[in-house]
């Protein structure tokens, strides 16, 4: 089980670095790949964040990687984060 720590964290990153995937997460935070997902799924079971997969050209037959997005809400509606950094 994946601390309440290392959920702050992640959610922190993920502010700072809308669209970063979790390896990056994980790479910058220093933590374990599988910590990450868990805190990501939380996060996301909170509403707080979408995961979703990036497509990938057919040429690289790879998985495509997951890209995590914040979700702000405003007058009671979800509007998640892409482009922007938030403040």
């Amino acid at each position: 089980m994946v601390s309440r720590w290392r959920i702050q964290r992640v959610l922190h990153y993920v502010r700072e670095h809308p669209g970063c995937t979790e390896d990056e997460i994980a790479q910058a935070l220093r933590m374990h790949i599988l910590d990450v997902m868990e805190a990501l799924h939380i996060l996301e079971a909170q509403g707080l964040v979408k995961v979703e997969e990036s497509e990938m050209p057919e040429e690289m037959p790879e998985t495509a990687p997951t890209r995590v997005f914040l979700v702000i809400w405003e007058d009671g509606e979800p509007r998640v984060v892409k482009a922007a950094r938030f403040m």
